[in-house]
């Protein structure tokens, strides 16, 4: 019991088939005739044993303006979730609507706009549609991250992380109410506390889960600042392409829950389309163009 509260609070939103070194094709298919556009980028999340697709997301971007729409669907395209992000208020803390359209669930933080507020950080949650909603204001910490904005924070990091150093940031987590002490490093590749030196060969290693090319990616690992916290949480892997800084796996507890509504692990492979994404100034802050 005291393990899994633990695990739980280390819940993140965020910040995707391929089986072998993240060559990445998309298996979900778009189809949604709410949003007339061609989605961005389109997450495909796996078990933790990589054979059932769980569910497919689709990240699309409104013309002209500085907000995402997130659909989340199962693979047989019946909507579950939808999540919006307005970055108005910074690329590393957008404001949250998510929505779970089983179970009522809704998360919600904003950033008020009103400088002289004490207490600018606005965070809600409500478990099921039967539930009241249950609501704080916080003062904004220092590195304060925000849902997808986890993603920003690596690029913004990126050479300080690369340098060997860890970046700490306070992530607002609206199950909890309040914000999570998180601690970024790049794996080691030395790091043969992590590597499966049985499969680890040509340059190529493990990130948790996921294989990767140490010569063409990068893996994140993520853990709480808090030493306790990090003794009973298993980290999150995230892979990043090199050239482009482009976020390609993610793995560990997912902000989709069940339809009981306990929390989900899964690996994230993400798969991006360049050409709707360079017609998008806004896009291209967010997503970044591949090299290749």
């Amino acid at each position: 019991m005291r393990l899994t509260a633990m695990r739980y609070l280390f819940l993140l939103g965020v910040m995707s088939i391929c089986q072998s070194v993240l060559a990445v094709s998309s298996v979900c298919l778009h189809d949604s005739a709410e949003i007339d556009q061609t989605p961005l980028v389109v997450g495909e999340a796996y078990s933790g044993d990589n054979k059932a697709l769980i569910y497919c997301e689709y990240h699309y971007a409104p013309a002209n303006s500085v907000k995402i729409i997130v659909d989340y669907r199962y693979p047989d395209g019946e909507l579950i979730a939808r999540k919006r992000l307005n970055y108005s208020s910074g690329l590393l803390s957008p404001d949250v609507l998510q929505e779970d359209f089983r179970t009522g669930e809704l998360r919600e933080v904003a950033l008020l706009t009103d400088k002289e507020s004490d207490t600018p950080l606005a965070v809600g949650y409500r478990k099921t549609l039967q539930s009241d909603m249950q609501t704080v204001n916080m003062a904004a910490p220092v590195s304060l991250v925000v849902d997808a904005g986890f993603n920003q924070a690596v690029r913004k990091y990126w050479n300080v992380l690369l340098g060997g150093e860890t970046t700490k940031v306070n992530f607002v987590s609206p199950v909890h109410l309040r914000t999570i002490g998180l601690s970024i490093t790049a794996k080691a590749i030395s790091d043969n506390s992590i590597v499966d030196t049985s499969i680890a060969t040509n340059n190529t290693e493990q990130c948790l889960g996921e294989s990767y090319h140490t010569d063409k990616h990068v893996c994140f690992l993520i853990r709480p600042s808090s030493g306790l916290l990090s003794l009973f949480v298993e980290p999150l892997g995230l892979i990043y392409e090199r050239a482009s800084q482009r976020l390609l796996s993610y793995e560990g507890t997912v902000n989709i829950n069940s339809e009981k509504g306990s929390s989900l692990k899964a690996i994230i492979r993400y798969v991006y389309d360049n050409n709707i994404i360079s017609a998008n100034e806004h896009a291209i802050a967010l997503y970044s163009l591949s090299s290749r």
